[in-house]
């Protein structure tokens, strides 16, 4: 019995998780995220996705949490990928170091800090952080230590992004105060695709091609990652 009621919470834990990715996909016109005109145009019309051309971040609401945001900052040609994972291992640095080669969409970041600040909000991480937890949802497996090795940055990275979870009044600072740690050069958050593995996404969670005539590639890895918690 005690099995069964394991395979169930986990069952019904999917049909949440699933049910907010598709109330998040609504909101953000998802198959346009790649657009920068989109976008902007999204953050004159929806205050709760705001777009900062000038810093080119990308900030938004969590659906489940609204006066909570996530911002999203993308670097590339980075210098100093070492001292900032030292950083980040020593807690100087309030935020996620993500390996930016792995990702398909700024949403998919966004998935994986809505339902990381969940199960912060509950008490419930796999983890010992959200920053932690945010990387780990990122990963199709249950494995930690793999979710670190394959998300989270390297000595040797040259590319970063950047989550930070913060409240809607310390925005600016939460955020501006990790960029001027970073030696890079920033993108548009929009422009992680060009960064992109796709291979090595592909192999990591098992897309196949068959899946990729049906559905985009950002569905089949948002599905592995709502799926791990039953596997």
């Amino acid at each position: 019995m005690a099995e069964i009621d394991t395979i169930m919470q986990g069952i019904r834990g999917v049909w949440i998780f699933q049910q907010l990715v598709d109330r998040l996909k609504m909101k953000l016109g998802w198959k346009h995220l790649y657009n920068q005109w989109f976008l902007l145009a999204c953050s004159r019309h929806r205050p709760w996705l705001n777009v900062d051309a000038t810093f080119m971040h990308l900030t938004q609401s969590l659906e489940l949490y609204p006066d909570t945001k996530v911002t999203q900052v993308l670097f590339k040609s980075v210098k100093n990928a070492a001292e900032l994972k030292q950083k980040a291992v020593e807690g100087k640095i309030n935020g996620a170091l993500i390996n930016p080669t792995m990702l398909v969409s700024p949403f998919q970041v966004l998935v994986a800090a809505n339902k990381a600040f969940h199960l912060h909000s509950i008490g419930n991480m796999k983890t010992r952080s959200l920053n932690s937890e945010i990387i780990f949802n990122l990963s199709p497996t249950n494995s930690i230590s793999e979710a670190f090795k394959r998300f989270g940055i390297s000595d040797r990275d040259d590319s970063a992004l950047l989550v930070v979870v913060h409240g809607k009044d310390d925005e600016l600072q939460a955020v501006s105060d990790i960029m001027a740690m970073v030696d890079g050069q920033q993108l548009p958050v929009d422009e992680v695709s060009s960064l992109s593995d796709l291979e090595k996404i592909r192999k990591l969670y098992k897309v196949t091609p068959q899946e990729e005539t049906c559905g985009t590639l950002l569905d089949a890895v948002v599905c592995r990652m709502a799926i791990k918690d039953v596997m």
